[in-house]
C-alpha cells in the first residue's frame, strides 16, 4: 500500500533473518517493544513457511521479501509483507502449508473481498486475530492487518502503485545490493509513525519532520553488536523540503566528529559553506510554508533581548560547521545533556 512509513526489502531473506533474529543482540534487546515484536513475529511466521516447505524456501531464496509499516487506525503500526511467487506455486500449496498450523488453539477463517479470498489466523483462546493473507496476481501477501491486504488488492487492480512516485522512484534507485536490507523511509510520516512513543508537549516538536524531505534510502548491514546505516535523502525540485536549503551548499569535511567527548550518543552536523546563502534559503523555506511572520517576530524579540543581532554574530564566528550533540554524563540530568559544538574562524574566538 502507498501509504507505507517504512518499507525493508530484504535482498537474502535467509542471512537476514539469522543475523537479525538469531545474532544481533540489538535486536533481543529491542524486541519485547509491542511494535518490535509484531515485526519479530511476521518474521517468525515467514521462517516456519520455509521450514514447512521447500517450495516457499526457493521463493524467499530467489525474490526479495518486502516488509513495511502502516499506521493503523488506533495510531498504533501495522505490518504488511509480500514475496513474488515463481511458476508452479499456487493457492494449493499455499492452503496446504498454512492448515499445517490448524489446532485446538488456531483456526482460519476467510472472506472474499472483490472476488479473492483471504484468510486469517484465529487465536480461539483470545478470539484474536493473528494474521491474514492471501494470494493474489502472484503475489504471496500476509499482513496484522486485513484492511492493509484489501488496499493491496484494490491497487493491484487500479495498477497503482509507489512506481509511479517519482519521489520513491528516485530514491529506490540509489539503494545498494550487497548488503542485508534496505529500508525506504516515508519522511511525511514520521511524526504519525513515532507519535504513540513521544509524550504530548513534544508532539509539535516532531511534526517538523514531515518537510524534511520525501523519501530516504538506507542500505542495512547487520552485525551481532552494530548496525551500520548507509544512504541517501532525496528531496525533489518541485517541492519546498528543509533538506533544499543544502543544495547551494557545498560539502565540507567533517572536523566536529573528532573533538566530541567519548559519552556522546548521537550528533546532527550540518556542513554550511556559506551561512549567508543559507539564510536567504531558510527565509524562503519558511515563506512558503507561511512560518516566516512567526520566524521574524521570535528572532527580533531576541535580538532585542541579547542585546545585539544574532545573525551579525553567528557571521563574525561560524566556519562552515555546527552540530547538535547528545552526550549523557554521570549526575547530570538528561535535559541538560543536549550542547551546540561550532568550528570558529580562528582559534582564538
Amino acid at each position: 500500500p502507498v501509504d507505507a512509513s517504512f518499507i525493508l526489502k530484504i535482498n537474502n531473506y535467509h542471512r537476514f533473518s539469522v543475523n537479525l533474529r538469531t545474532q544481533s543482540r540489538i535486536w533481543e534487546s529491542i524486541e519485547p517493544f509491542t511494535s518490535v515484536s509484531k515485526a519479530d513475529s511476521m518474521l517468525a511466521f515467514i521462517d516456519t513457511l520455509t521450514n514447512r516447505s521447500a517450495a516457499f524456501n526457493l521463493l524467499v531464496t530467489v525474490n526479495p521479501v518486502y516488509i513495511s509499516t502502516h499506521i493503523g487506525k488506533n495510531g498504533g503500526n501495522e505490518f504488511f509483507s509480500c514475496v513474488n511467487a515463481s511458476n508452479g506455486f499456487d493457492k494449493k500449496e499455499l492452503l496446504g502449508i498454512v492448515n499445517g498450523f490448524v489446532n485446538k488453539g488456531i483456526k482460519i477463517d476467510r472472506y472474499e473481498f472483490e472476488d479473492v479470498t483471504i484468510s486469517t489466523f484465529i487465536d480461539t483462546y483470545r478470539s484474536v486475530e493473528i494474521l491474514s493473507f492471501t494470494l493474489y496476481k502472484g503475489l504471496i501477501i500476509c499482513s496484522s492487518s486485513k484492511s492493509l491486504i484489501e488496499s493491496s488488492i484494490h491497487q493491484i487492480k487500479n495498477n497503482s502503485s509507489l512506481v509511479v512516485d517519482k519521489a520513491f522512484s528516485a530514491i529506490f534507485q540509489t539503494a545498494g545490493t550487497k548488503v542485508d536490507a534496505n529500508i525506504f523511509i516515508n519522511n511525511k510520516n514520521l511524526p504519525l509513525t513515532f507519535q504513540q512513543f513521544i509524550k504530548e508537549p513534544y508532539h509539535d516538536k516532531i511534526n517538523t519532520l514531515n518537510d524534511i524531505a520525501q523519501w530516504s534510502e538506507l542500505d542495512i548491514s547487520l552485525k551481532e553488536e552494530e548496525v551500520f546505516l548507509n544512504g541517501f535523502t532525496q528531496a525533489l525540485d518541485t517541492t519546498n523540503a528543509y533538506l533544499k536549503l543544502l543544495a547551494h551548499q557545498q560539502p565540507v569535511e567533517n572536523k566536529i566528529a573528532s573533538i566530541l567527548p567519548s559519552e556522546t550518543a548521537f550528533f546532527v552536523c550540518l556542513g554550511i559553506p556559506n551561512l549567508d546563502i543559507y539564510l536567504d534559503d531558510y527565509r524562503l523555506y519558511l515563506d512558503k510554508t507561511d512560518r516566516i511572520l512567526e520566524y521574524t517576530s521570535a528572532l527580533s524579540d531576541y535580538n532585542k533581548t541579547v542585546g545585539f543581532n544574532v545573525h551579525d554574530l553567528y557571521r563574525n564566528i561560524f566556519f562552515e560547521e555546527i552540530a547538535l550533540v547528545y552526550a549523557s554524563f554521570d549526575g547530570i540530568d538528561s535535559k541538560d545533556c543536549w550542547y551546540i559544538a561550532m568550528k570558529n574562524r580562528g582559534q582564538s574566538q
